[in-house]
């Protein structure tokens, strides 16, 4: 990519124009910078100091409610005992996790959420031998535990763990993973395992014969369709394996002549699988496309017509059965931007609503965007609420150079009013790194988000390490603070 001319893109580029519930995403550039947002002003939207930290008078004693969404502070009025004040602020507040795990390369991560528990995988490198490790973290819980000291995998893992959770009675759950291995022998097959975590026990199952392997940052996807966990990746030749694990069948999507480069699995109104995938044969992008297990394939429209390879595509849920938010990332010799819409799907036909390429103009700089939604028991029926970690490459404010950084956006939307009601909570930006060719645009990236009922948000990325030699992975917990529970 060359700088000068992807400066010139750069430089007016909102913020994602096109993600969850169509929020105005250009109140990020003005959003105060936190390295993970820990306690202070940085921590809070708007330049609040974070609840839960200072304001303990010696006169009031400890004022800490403990609670990250409030302001603590002692008020002496004269003639008038003094009493601590706990004043109610909205947005992503940190909850006192933060973890940094290093090495040599990170490729991907994903993340899920049941209950009281994130689920966290991910790919990583060391001395050229892949390692792929699951851990848990609990919405009140101090470390990463280990799901497994070690996953029952005969063969080397060559993609990350695509994770899915099934609800069991007695609000226990079985952890889903789907996950790609290949002997070390060089004319090895690639193979696509199932692995399951039930009962504290981790069993594994070959589910797929063929993979294709020949990126690291594409892996399968896992998904819960109503009381049916799904799997789906893309196969040698392209085309696409959706596989129903309760009913052991698996399922051919896609076209030779379409061959698939990334992929995202998604389900219909009657909770069927579907899949969303980029197409690309010999340099040439061949579209993005939409397809539901034995329906129609549908085209999504994109606004920028130029020569480009995709680089990654993800969907994120409204909690409305068969619509979905749909982005996928592409790059060119002087351009880097992500697109999508909205894609409903009912029967056997997806239809897939383009952007406004007039009101979200392209390109925008933003790279692998990822989210999650969720509806809270306690609001009213249609309001959802929504966090989406945003990549992007921006100029530098002083001038040459450009900067990559890492922003969250926190997000409600209420179905039940027409039109839709949107509101933007806040935004903060929670990493940034010097960007340049150089460094091949290095930043944090590739994130995943996940929510619990619990209005805990876990946010996960990889990025550069400060000497360049290396990569970390960064997790963070988040308390979404959106008013009274």
């Amino acid at each position: 990519m060359r700088l000068r001319h992807f400066l010139s893109f750069v430089g007016g580029a909102p913020l994602l124009a096109s993600c969850i519930f169509l929020l105005d995403y250009d109140k990020l550039e003005g959003s105060p910078v936190g390295a993970g947002g820990a306690g202070g002003e940085d921590s809070a939207v708007g330049g609040e100091p974070a609840g839960g930290a200072a304001g303990a008078g010696p006169s009031c004693g400890d004022c800490d409610d403990g609670d990250p969404c409030t302001i603590d502070t002692c008020l002496a009025l004269p003639g008038e005992e003094p009493a601590c004040q706990h004043a109610v602020t909205e947005g992503l507040k940190l909850d006192g996790f933060q973890t940094v795990l290093p090495a040599e390369q990170h490729l991907r991560v994903s993340l899920v959420g049941s209950g009281r528990l994130f689920y966290l995988s991910a790919l990583e490198i060391n001395g050229d031998i892949p390692k792929v490790s699951l851990y848990r973290l609990a919405d009140d819980g101090t470390e990463l535990e280990p799901l497994a000291a070690d996953l029952p995998l005969d063969e080397s893992p060559v993609s990350n763990i695509g994770l899915a959770i099934e609800e069991l009675a007695a609000g226990q759950v079985a952890v889903h993973g789907f996950v790609a291995v290949k002997g070390r022998r060089s004319d090895a097959a690639t193979r696509v395992v199932h692995l399951e975590s039930r009962n504290e026990v981790l069993s594994s199952n070959v589910i797929g014969l063929s993979y294709r392997a020949d990126n690291p940052t594409v892996f399968p996807q896992g998904l819960a369709i109503g009381k049916e966990i799904v799997g789906a990746w893309i196969q040698e030749d392209g085309t696409i394996a959706v596989h129903e694990v309760g009913a052991a069948r698996t399922a051919d999507l896609g076209d030779v002549t379409l061959p698939a480069t990334t992929l995202s699995l998604l389900s219909t109104e009657a909770q069927r699988p579907a899949v969303m995938f980029t197409a690309q044969a010999e340099g040439e992008p061949l579209g993005t496309w939409v397809e539901p297990a034995g329906g129609e394939r549908t085209q999504l429209q994109e606004c920028i017509p130029e020569p480009g390879t995709y680089l990654s595509s993800s969907v994120i849920p409204t909690q409305l059965d068969g619509v979905w938010l749909a982005n996928f990332t592409r790059a060119g010799a002087d351009y880097l931007t992500s697109g999508g819409g909205t894609v409903v799907c009912s029967g056997l036909t997806c239809t897939a609503v383009p952007d406004d390429c007039e009101r979200n103009p392209t390109p925008n700089a933003i790279r692998n965007a990822a989210g999650a939604t969720v509806h809270f028991d306690t609001d009213d029926a249609g309001v959802i609420y929504s966090v989406v970690a945003i990549p992007q490459l921006a100029p530098k404010p002083e001038g040459d150079g450009l900067l990559a950084r890492l922003g969250l956006v926190l997000g409600r939307a209420d179905f039940s009013q027409s039109p839709v009601e949107t509101e933007d909570i806040g935004t903060l930006e929670v990493a940034k790194n010097d960007a340049s060719e150089s460094n091949g645009f290095a930043g944090p990236d590739w994130p995943a988000v996940a929510i619990l009922p619990g209005r805990r948000a876990a946010v996960a990325w990889i990025a550069p390490n400060a000497e360049g030699n290396g990569t970390e992975l960064h997790v963070e917990r988040y308390k979404m603070c959106v008013g009274a529970p």
